[in-house]
């Protein structure tokens, strides 16, 4: 019985420390398979010949480290199945391009990172896939495009959590929607993990991460990574392996042993979030406060019924103009001004001039990224150290 197949009637956070997880011999650890290539013998042919998503041949096929990894990430999100790759626009690319073809057509949101954003805009729009763009927190809207007789949608695309304004989306509304429509719902659980939302239970057919952020936790390496039914999960790997977006032995290593902290960080993130959203709501010079466990947030309720937990970003406005917001972020001592997010260290930026800036000016603003919007990754520091060091930089700006 494999460690996977043990951990299955167990919580979350035994399995974040032992599901998947395959070590050699007397080890606890799993070991880093370097190697590019594996002894052929007759399974082997057999398996190549057969195309069998589970052979160890070569490692842009599959590798024992990568399968570890995967294989924790499915069992934390309840899925049969998992595949890693070498970055989270990796995973995506090779699912919607696994799922549909030239002519098709998805139903999505504005509300998304601005690197899936510019993908389904502008590369997909030349492989001949529409985008459709529309408010999903209102899951009317996207009913009104199924009901239109040319459009026959394959995918609703979602981010439970939006990145950055942090809205709040339906999961398990969308998948019943979906569903009955005869399309597929993926979702970006990313922002949310695991340890706050399991978008499968909910009715998602596949969900998408982007392991560089909360599952790895320590900004040590890029990855991504893919679950879902073995059927879903075998048409993706034959992407995987066409386009060759595997992940390093070495970045699995680091995935995988992140991951075993997860439920703790999560855990200590989410708290100090909390604490920042309220002492920031409450601040003079700041504007507006996104947060889903802070009761102003517009989808309040729903967060409540969906997440376990509010999650550890926070996005805010400082003043009303760009100047106010890169003010404040420039005089922060803790957190880092860079983009990226969900390590132990806090990181803050702009989104306008980093991860949103291939949106058009009037489209962010449209979804809410305004002047003096400042996205912010809360680590896993003392708390009133990250309060007092906010304080300074607001009284001085």
């Amino acid at each position: 019985m494999s460690k996977s197949d043990k951990t299955k009637n167990m919580s979350k956070e035994t399995k974040a420390v032992h599901a998947g997880t395959n070590p050699s011999k007397n080890a606890v650890n799993t070991p880093v398979y370097l190697s590019s290539t594996f002894y052929l013998d007759e399974k082997g042919y057999q398996d190549w010949a057969n195309m069998d998503p589970d052979m160890m041949v070569y490692t842009r096929l599959n590798n024992p480290s990568q399968e570890a990894a995967a294989s924790k990430i499915a069992a934390l999100e309840g899925a049969e199945k998992g595949l890693v790759f070498s970055s989270g626009l990796a995973a995506i690319h090779a699912t919607i391009t696994a799922l549909m073809k030239k002519g098709d057509k998805m139903v999505t949101t504005a509300d998304i990172y601005g690197g899936t954003y510019a993908m389904f805009k502008e590369d997909f729009t030349e492989l001949g896939i529409e985008s459709i763009f529309v408010d999903l927190t209102d899951l009317e809207n996207a009913k009104r495009v199924f009901e239109e007789e040319e459009i026959k949608p394959k995918i609703i695309y979602l981010e439970p959590i939006s990145n950055p304004t942090l809205k709040i989306f339906d999961i398990e509304g969308a998948a019943k929607m979906a569903h009955e429509y005869g399309a597929l719902l993926i979702v970006d659980n990313t922002f949310a993990t695991p340890m706050s939302l399991n978008p499968i239970k909910l009715g998602a057919d596949i969900v998408i991460h982007s392991v560089t952020k909360y599952l790895n936790g320590h900004s040590d390496m890029v990855g991504g990574a893919v679950v879902g039914s073995n059927e879903l999960m075998n048409e993706v790997w034959k992407k995987l392996v066409h386009f060759g977006g595997c992940l390093d032995p070495h970045a699995c290593y680091l995935l995988e042993r992140g991951m075993r902290t997860l439920h703790v960080r999560m855990e200590r993130t989410t708290e100090n979030a909390l604490k920042i959203a309220k002492w920031l709501e409450a601040h003079p010079k700041i504007s507006k406060v996104y947060y889903p466990g802070l009761e102003s947030h517009p989808q309040y309720e729903l967060s409540k019924k969906m997440l376990k937990m509010g999650g550890g970003m926070i996005s805010f406005v400082v003043g009303n103009s760009d100047e106010e917001g890169m003010n404040m972020v420039r005089k922060c001592k803790i957190p880092l001004e860079a983009t990226s997010l969900g390590g132990v260290e806090s990181l803050i930026e702009m989104p306008g001039n980093t991860s949103h800036m291939n949106i058009p000016e009037e489209e962010r603003k449209e979804i809410g990224i305004v002047p003096g919007f400042v996205r912010l990754s809360v680590g896993i520091e003392n708390v009133d150290d990250l309060i007092a060091d906010f304080s300074n930089a607001l009284d001085s700006n």
